[in-house]
Parts: structure tokens; C-alpha cells; sequence
């Protein structure tokens, strides 16, 4: 396992109580269901590295967080809903986000922003893991994979 790089990637807005409504508590892994996620997931898993999901409800949170029920919340809408700065530093506190030496943020730009003020409170920065000309989720998507199986790129 490589103790010295967290990957954060996003939550999503497919749940999995869309699929199954009946469905009860799960895992923050099994929660959030898009494709995007589950390739994130898969990458964070395939080259062992520690990772954490930010979610506009919960802030960062682990993969074993446990989810309640389905929620529709984003950092993208007007909401006094989300995660706050102060809960999120507080989180990166108790994860000891600071004794990492690579963040990379699989999140998109919304989110990286509220990442990038929380990150700058201890005096670090998160990584992009994409070339510059990636803004489209296809192409992030087909990085990912890439980067499953050249994982010595981050």
C-alpha cells in the first residue's frame, strides 16, 4: 500500500436507492453509483492506496461511512444543506489529510474549489490527476482507466 498518496473522489448524484428504493443504510462505497465513481473506486482499490469520498452532505468521509438514506445535495445548487468549510477542516484534521504527500482530487471543479480553501488552511495543495485538456467526464473516464493500469503515473 502506498501510505503517501490519498485519492478524494467525488460522490454522485445516482445513488444506490434509485435502483432499489427498499434499499436500507450501506456503505458510502456502495451508496453512490455512478459510472464515474465506480471507476474512481475501482482505481483507489486496484493500486491500495487510501482514499475518501467528498460528499456535499458528509464533507470527506471513508469509504465505510455509513449512508442513511438517499440525499440530494450538491455544492453545484444553492443550499444550506452542504458540508461547511469548518466541519470539512475539521474532517481533514481527524483523516491527517497534511501527512500525505500527494492529494490528488478526482472532483470536479465546484468541489475542487471548496477542497483548495480547506487544503490552503494547512498549507497544502491538491494534485489534479488529469493532463490539462481533460475537462470532459469521457475523457476522465478513459484516464482512469489508464491510470488502473499504469497506477506508477500518480
Amino acid at each position: 500500500m502506498r501510505e503517501d498518496t490519498l485519492l478524494i473522489v467525488p460522490c454522485s448524484k445516482k445513488k444506490i436507492w434509485d435502483r432499489k428504493q427498499m434499499a436500507k443504510s450501506v456503505p458510502a462505497k456502495d451508496a453512490y453509483v455512478s459510472p464515474y465513481f465506480k471507476l474512481c473506486r475501482i482505481l483507489a482499490e486496484s493500486i491500495s492506496v487510501p482514499w475518501l469520498i467528498f460528499s456535499a452532505k458528509y464533507g470527506l468521509i471513508q469509504p465505510d461511512f455509513v449512508i442513511p438514506a438517499n440525499y440530494d445535495v450538491s455544492f453545484d445548487k444553492n443550499s444550506n444543506k452542504t458540508a461547511d468549510l469548518s466541519l470539512i477542516t475539521q474532517q481533514m484534521k481527524f483523516y491527517q489529510v497534511h501527512n500525505f504527500k500527494k492529494v490528488y482530487s478526482f472532483c470536479g471543479s465546484n468541489y475542487n474549489k471548496i477542497l483548495r480553501d480547506a487544503f490552503v488552511l494547512f498549507n497544502k495543495s491538491i494534485e489534479n490527476p488529469f493532463p490539462e485538456n481533460m475537462r470532459s467526464i469521457g475523457k476522465r473516464q478513459k484516464w482512469i482507466k489508464y491510470l488502473c493500469e499504469n497506477p506508477h503515473l500518480l
